[in-house]
């Protein structure tokens, strides 16, 4: 194939792999509103948030979640490493019998789904029960991970320090935001996926999501709910994928891909002979 149809010279770099663009967000949340239109009283504020519908996050449900989420967070990030007594097995210096129970608890997950799942304290979270572990997972120091939708993480998914997922989103109207409504979208990153330091899976801005009418217990805005300019959420990372360090990843990115950048932009596509076997990997080794 010529030079000229490759889109590059002879010797030249080459081309960023063209990004392949799925739904936005805004379209995801309108066929959320319009698939529960009519129905949003009879779902509770959770229920909502996980279907990508308005919520109020101060709801005395979802505010007890968090509280108990903050008080097993408080109890794994102060806890030691290391055997907890004299004669544990298994223990290290990431994982013991005390954490495990706080994982097991604190994410809702067996004994043995638990003794898979490594985290460095300090670790953050809105609630824990949303994020869901399809096998063995390692987070490095300082993760982030804002709940609100479903983040579901494949087997061998590996984190550097200060990765965060964010996967709720507020208005960019502050009059918007004064009437107290948030959305969520899930977040899914595949098997074998490598997560750079310091990467942020994000929002960006999107606006004229229509919104359902939806009664709030704040005094009434005079920004009409109809017209609210809401941002976009909602990313999935595909398997085997690596996410350079100090990306920010804001939309899908494909299964095999290197990724770079702010925003986070594919830069390789990884050739057969680099993606492994099917089976389950042994890529956290411990």
């Amino acid at each position: 194939m010529s030079a000229s149809k490759e889109g590059s010279a002879p010797g030249a770099e080459p081309a960023v792999v063209p990004l392949k663009v799925g739904k936005t967000s805004t379209q995801k949340f309108k066929e959320a509103d319009e698939m529960y239109e009519g129905k949003l009283e009879s779902l509770s504020m959770k229920e909502r948030a996980l279907k990508g519908l308005p919520y109020l996050a101060n709801d005395e449900a979802m505010t007890q979640a968090r509280m108990k989420a903050r008080w097993l967070l408080q109890e794994y990030n102060s806890s030691r490493s290391g055997p907890g007594h004299e004669g544990e097995v298994g223990a290290n210096d990431m994982s013991n019998e005390k954490r495990r129970g706080i994982i097991s608890e604190l994410f809702q997950v067996d004994e043995q789904k638990a003794k898979r799942i490594f985290v460095e304290p300090p670790f953050w979270c809105d609630f824990g029960s949303n994020i869901k572990f399809e096998g063995d997972f390692y987070c490095n120091f300082n993760t982030t991970i804002l709940d609100c939708a479903e983040v579901k993480i494949g087997h061998g998914v590996l984190f550097g320090p200060n990765v965060h997922i964010y996967s709720a989103t507020h208005s960019v109207s502050v009059t918007e935001r004064e009437v107290g409504l948030e959305r969520a979208l899930p977040v899914s990153i595949g098997t074998n996926c490598w997560i750079g330091g310091n990467v942020t899976i994000i929002i960006v801005p999107s606006l004229n999501q229509t919104l359902p009418n939806f009664k709030s217990p704040f005094p009434p805005s005079p920004f009409p709910l109809s017209r609210s300019p809401f941002l976009r959420a909602g990313v999935s990372i595909g398997k085997g994928c690596t996410i350079g360090a100090g990306s920010v990843v804001t939309r899908d990115i494909p299964d095999w891909s290197v990724a770079v950048g702010n925003p986070a932009r594919v830069v390789k596509t990884l050739a057969e002979e680099e993606r492994g076997s099917d089976k389950p990997s042994g890529a956290v080794p411990f």
